[in-house]
């Protein structure tokens, strides 16, 4: 294919992608790797990223009277009876009547495509009890994985006035932190676990939790803060220590742009050994837990040995590369080309 492709997306019933929310920011970071090779169009606009609003005027979310090469939905299933296709859709949330329609499901990971192709066979008979998906599903025509990637804000950073700001708001010693949604589903009960041991002969290691609550009474030790705003998340990554990810399920196949934030600045992350993680960090990251002890231990290392950190920071940096946005829009652009050509 010489000339751009035209793609048209769709997300829930979003009339623009002005609302302040993760799916939102989400897909907007998928469409501009979309757009490295692609003309996106949203709503019968074509995505413009030096206008206000990406250049889209509110309107009903509909489907145009005009060609498109690829439609691209998520969540918009009041849109799949007009779709003329070739559409692909998201993988979540799992609809058996929708996937019918789609020739191809969307993935941010490989363990995710490789999760759902086995899904239906005994390879899969999970040790765990997934929150998304039911006992069987329709199996995909096609899974096109859409990698996540590192923003430039984070490749580019450079520890300023901000970062020392927030330092300070966390206090002095060892800060881990966790950042996102916390409920009973991802609270990080076994690094918690792990703080209040060492804190009963280290009280300078502590843990600071920085997102929304829901459902929770948080232990007077442990510091709480409101979610940030997105621009100032490489001066919050940076000013821990140390930080924590992978509490539910989902992170046997999901992917994480916290995890890549963290690899981006150097910044120790511990995380479980799920499929997903493993395909991020590499089997050889020192960082995998997969208890409260598991995690005590590499706390207090991560602490007390400086080397053991530096040669942290210096895997993490090396293998940032990977998900540097022009190398993964490369990758995503041969997934679309390959998926269209096969339908000839």
């Amino acid at each position: 294919m010489n000339e751009r492709i035209r793609i048209f997306a769709a997300l829930g019933e979003q009339e623009d992608l002005s609302r302040g929310a993760g799916d939102v920011y989400n897909e907007i970071e998928t469409y501009k790797k979309l757009s490295s090779f692609a003309d996106v169009h949203y709503n019968g606009f074509l995505l413009d990223w030096d206008k206000p609003n990406l250049g889209i005027k509110r309107k009903k979310l509909e489907i145009p009277n005009e060609h498109f090469d690829l439609y691209y939905f998520r969540n918009s299933p009041r849109l799949h009876e007009s779709c003329p296709g070739p559409l692909i859709m998201m993988g979540y949330p799992y609809d058996e009547e929708l996937w019918k329609t789609a020739e191809g499901i969307v993935v941010t990971t490989h363990s995710w495509k490789q999760y759902l192709s086995d899904y239906n066979s005994n390879a899969t008979a999970s040790d765990f009890e997934d929150p998304w998906y039911p006992e069987h599903i329709h199996e995909p025509r096609n899974i096109l994985v859409f990698e996540q990637s590192i923003k430039s804000g984070f490749i580019n950073y450079s520890q300023g006035k901000t970062t020392k700001m927030y330092r300070a708001g966390f206090g002095e010693g060892f800060i881990i932190g966790f950042l996102g949604r916390i409920d009973p589903t991802c609270y990080p009960h076994d690094v918690a676990a792990a703080v209040k041991e060492i804190r009963k002969t280290d009280q300078s290691v502590s843990l600071t939790l920085m997102g929304n609550i829901r459902d929770l009474n948080i232990p007077d030790s442990i510091q709480v803060y409101r979610r940030q705003p997105l621009e100032k998340m490489p001066d919050v990554v940076s000013a821990f220590d140390c930080l924590i990810y992978d509490q539910d399920e989902t992170g046997h196949y999901l992917g994480s742009v916290k995890c890549l934030e963290a690899m981006a600045i150097g910044i120790p992350i511990l995380v479980r050994p799920h499929a997903a993680r493993i395909e991020q960090f590499g089997d050889s990251y020192p960082l995998y837990y997969r208890d409260a002890q598991e995690a005590e231990l590499l706390i207090v290392q991560l602490k007390n040995d400086t080397k053991f950190k530096e040669k942290i920071k210096n895997y993490l940096i090396e293998r940032r590369e990977k998900y540097i946005q022009k190398n993964v829009e490369k990758r995503i652009e041969t997934e679309v080309i390959a998926f269209l050509e096969s339908l000839n």
